[in-house]
């Protein structure tokens, strides 16, 4: 179940993301961010690091214009882990 609620909110930040690379910005996006930094630190692993580097490029891209591919792979990274999370489990 918590697997699950973890994997939904993982997508609801890609999907934020991909709204940040078409300029629509969102204080939600700065609470997810932080949520990953968070869910990174709490379950530390590989996709952890990952996860808190993310977080770190979501900040970064709230603040100042960031190539639209960084945050488009970016999306495609939280989007997968999220789907994976929700239907594997």
């Amino acid at each position: 179940m918590l697997v699950k609620l973890l994997g939904l909110i993982d997508i609801l930040s890609a999907v934020m993301v991909a709204l940040l690379i078409f300029g629509v910005k969102s204080s939600l996006i700065l609470i997810l961010a932080c949520y990953l930094i968070v869910k990174g630190v709490i379950f530390f692993s590989y996709a952890s690091i990952l996860d808190m580097i993310a977080a770190l490029i979501i900040f970064y891209a709230y603040l100042n214009p960031v190539h639209w591919v960084v945050l488009g792979l970016l999306t495609v990274w939280l989007l997968q882990k999220g789907i994976v999370s929700v239907v594997l489990t």
